[in-house]
């Protein structure tokens, strides 16, 4: 499942903060930051909020693709 997670997460992370920045997250990466100084610099959150702001998301979604049963 990881490569479908990580497709997930780049993708959430291009509509959340744009391509452009994404694409900078993943070059500071590249060129030696930590994933945590990268997420910080190229988005202004740390690694462990955006993880939890994407998993929300799946939560989210999640709950809207169920059908309610009836239920409101």
């Amino acid at each position: 499942y990881v490569y479908t997670q990580g497709h997930q997460m780049l993708g959430y992370i291009s509509e959340r903060f744009g391509r452009t920045k994404r694409t900078t997250w993943l070059r500071l990466m590249a060129n030696g930051k930590s994933l945590d100084e990268a997420t910080n610099e190229a988005f202004g959150v740390t690694w462990t909020q955006l993880d939890k702001d994407w998993r929300d998301s799946l939560t989210e979604a999640n709950e809207k693709e169920e059908p309610s049963n009836g239920k409101t």
